[in-house]
């Protein structure tokens, strides 16, 4: 077994995951700047490569309530209990 090429290959692929999480941390912000300004999830999903739970856990974190069912685009509302 080549111990150097698993550490060399694991080493990489540490690197890239710290910076995908810096790039996360990037793209955030955003993504809810998008949601506010009335873009769809779906579009957010397909644009950051996230799931679409992860874009409504992004959201609802931002107090971005739900988008309504089967309407055009419009300015985010926020959560109001």
């Amino acid at each position: 077994m080549d111990t150097k090429e698993l550490r060399r290959i694991g080493t990489r692929r540490q690197k890239a995951e710290r910076e995908a999480a810096e790039l996360a941390e990037q793209l955030r912000p955003l993504a809810v700047a998008a949601l506010r300004d009335g873009m769809r999830p779906a579009e957010v999903v397909e644009i950051t490569g996230w799931s679409a739970a992860q874009v409504r856990n992004i959201a609802r974190t931002a107090g971005i309530g739900p988008a309504r069912r089967g309407r055009a685009a419009r300015k985010a509302e926020p959560i109001t209990d």
